[in-house]
């Protein structure tokens, strides 16, 4: 399956990270690992007991889960080597268990979604392999 590589303004460096591709995700999802690594310590700081905000993820990993919607901006990387923004919400689903490993959703590559999809033509091409 195609990987993305997406950066997000504010993060140390010039980090990138891996997203899978998923046509028929209703959200973009920052997934445990990512979500660690983009939000740091403040990930486990997240009351995802707020039943107002959540949203039950389904079809992800080995459980159902639920997840908080957080404004966010993606940096997307364009072929003449431009940086596009996008602002849309991206969804970051409670990590289970509470301890990185590999292990529960902790394993999951982060999702694009159809909310960031909608907003361009997808192709993709096999030789050379690009998006």
């Amino acid at each position: 399956m195609p990987f993305f590589n997406v950066r997000f303004p504010g993060t140390s460096g010039d980090t990138n990270y891996e997203f899978l591709i998923d046509t028929g995700a209703d959200f973009t999802t920052l997934n445990p690992r990512d979500a660690l690594a983009v939000l740091g310590a403040g990930y486990f700081n997240i009351d995802f007991a707020d039943r107002g905000r959540q949203i039950r993820m389904t079809g992800i990993g080995q459980s159902d889960s639920i997840g908080l919607l957080f404004p966010s901006e993606l940096q997307l990387l364009v072929s003449n080597g431009d940086w596009l923004n996008v602002e849309l919400p991206i969804l970051i689903p409670e990590p289970m268990p509470r301890v990185p490993g590999d292990h529960g959703n902790w394993q999951l590559p982060s999702f694009l979604g159809r909310d960031i999809l909608s907003h361009f033509d997808l192709a993709l091409s096999y030789n050379p392999p690009s998006v």
